[in-house]
């Protein structure tokens, strides 16, 4: 299996313009995990993601078909992917959202929510949010996103990046 580049974003808030320059930056992609509150702009959002897209919607998006939780692949992973919002408290710490994921049977957690990113292991799953490529509130304030690559192995490595 050759290897293969996810975009891993969240928080985009109609501001499709961040997106637009993180594909174009990290082409080429295989496909694009959105993590919530793209509030209304899912057709744009499809149009400028190459191959796949898998996303969840936010509290931000109340009125979108688009489910609120959702459980993928990922090389020979499976993936939690949420907002965060609602019951998860992922503000206070990530341990609701590891359970969850450990639940339904998940290594990895993707969440958004907080605007800032995170890449740790939280009870033995691991958590990653890609922060926010519109909104940021992090120390420093950059937008950002991550790109999850796939291993031919079907291994997975993570890198967070910024704008």
């Amino acid at each position: 299996m050759a290897e293969k580049r996810l975009l891993i974003i969240s928080d985009s808030h109609g501001r499709n313009e961040n997106i637009t320059e993180a594909v174009r930056r990290e082409w080429p992609l295989q496909g694009t995990i959105h993590l919530g509150d793209f509030e209304c702009s899912l057709q744009t959002i499809m149009q400028i993601c190459p191959g796949t897209l898998d996303i969840v919607a936010g509290n931000c998006d109340p009125f979108s078909k688009v489910p609120r939780e959702k459980i993928i692949t990922i090389g020979r992973y499976k993936a939690f992917l949420v907002h965060g919002s609602g019951g998860y408290a992922v503000s206070m710490d990530r341990r609701r959202l590891a359970a969850a994921a450990a639940e339904h049977g998940c290594q990895i957690a993707l969440f958004g929510h907080i605007h800032r990113p995170v890449d740790e292991v939280v009870d033995g799953v691991h958590v990653i949010n890609p922060g926010s490529i519109s909104n940021p509130r992090q120390k420093g304030y950059r937008r950002s996103y991550g790109i999850m690559t796939v291993r031919g192995d079907g291994s997975l490595d993570y890198s967070q990046k910024y704008l």
